[in-house]
């Protein structure tokens, strides 16, 4: 399989990687871009809402069962299932933006399908409540260091299958619980129906660990910043996913053949309140459901004004997710936010909000 863009002087996410043979062709520095607010329009229902009540209906069976047979499971529906089963990327997008060919994005799509069912399947083990993951932590040292300060901080996760559910748990292990940002459409579903009646249902295993959650208010986003905010001056764990599915203002950063769209509100709220940004990876073992849980050094943010700090934690950020890409793409949920980077669909050097 082709590599992907690292820097040479990039550390390695994971033992045995090794550095990727493509470049940029052009050197780019991240910039900040805006979008238009996308509308919400629910339908009633969906066929994913008739999908995730047959998944549930499974939870009594998937609760007893052992976790090689649930994997073994998950591997034969995908082989059933098209690779670009609720797959948020185009094929097009890992050949285009990954340098890949249609044979190797065929087959990582397919790979990232299976890793995506095995994750469902043993979600739906712990919500008939057994437990499941495995957890290492490596950086702890960090956490301690971060809330010395006295003004909380700030993890920044980085948005691969598994990394959620994994990384609160860790958290909550070290008793550290996080609160954390969640859109209405985490869980099952982003219908009408869904969003009411399924998720909720998702939401009963991640309240297990996290001291609660914060649904992003797309018509009222400042409620969310203030409570965040709040969080942060009792010197609280807050955390949010490094990806682009809200927000208006984002930063676009250079990554492998085109650029990655990030919502800048983890750095922005970092450099309001004086916190650090702690970003944490996770790294599955060949064994999973073991997992390691990588909290990385605050990220660099040095710059006086908001827009160039911002800029620079992104493209701090952005350098530690590329050999973790590299090392397990077929994680590696982001591939939606990737873009073309000489397009510009959106206004261009504007304002930070």
């Amino acid at each position: 399989m082709s590599n992907f863009a690292v820097s040479a002087d990039t550390p390695l996410c994971t033992k045995g990687g090794t550095p990727s043979d493509i470049r940029l062709s052009t050197p780019q520095v991240a910039r900040i871009v805006t979008r238009a607010t996308p509308p919400v329009d629910r339908p009633l229902v969906g066929p994913g809402d008739l999908l995730a009540l047959g998944v549930l209906a499974g939870t009594p069976v998937a609760s007893i069962l052992s976790v090689d047979r649930l994997r073994a499971a998950a591997l034969r529906m995908a082989r059933l299932l098209p690779a670009g089963f609720r797959q948020e990327a185009s094929l097009e997008t890992f050949v285009a933006l990954g340098g890949l060919s249609h044979d190797e994005a065929a087959a990582l799509r397919r790979r990232q399908l299976e890793q995506k069912l095995i994750s469902l399947a043993l979600f739906i083990k712990q919500l008939g409540g057994s437990p499941v993951n495995e957890i290492a932590v490596e950086g702890r040292e960090h956490i301690t260091d971060a809330l010395a300060g006295g003004r909380g901080a700030i993890i920044w996760i980085a948005d691969f299958v598994f990394a959620s559910e994994v990384i609160r748990q860790a958290f909550h292990t070290l008793g550290h619980p996080l609160t954390h940002v969640i859109r209405p459409e985490h869980g099952f579903s982003a219908t009408r129906f869904g969003v009411r009646c399924l998720n909720p249902v998702h939401m009963k295993v991640g309240k297990r660990h996290v001291r609660e959650f914060v649904v992003f208010d797309r018509d009222r986003p400042d409620d969310t910043r203030r409570r965040l905010e709040q969080r942060l001056g009792e010197n609280r764990l807050i955390s949010l996913l490094a990806c682009a599915y809200e927000g208006r203002t984002l930063v676009r950063a250079p990554f492998m053949r085109g650029g990655l769209d990030l919502a800048v509100g983890a750095p922005a709220v970092a450099f309001k309140m004086g916190c650090p940004i702690l970003p944490v990876f996770i790294r599955p073992s060949p064994a999973a459901p073991r997992f390691t849980v990588t909290i990385g050094e605050p990220l660099k943010m040095s710059g006086t004004d908001r827009r160039s700090a911002i800029l620079e934690a992104a493209e701090d950020f952005v350098a530690r997710l590329s050999p973790c890409v590299e090392a397990n793409p077929e994680l590696w949920r982001g591939w939606s936010s990737l873009t073309e980077w000489s397009s510009q669909p959106f206004g261009d050097n504007v304002p930070v909000p």
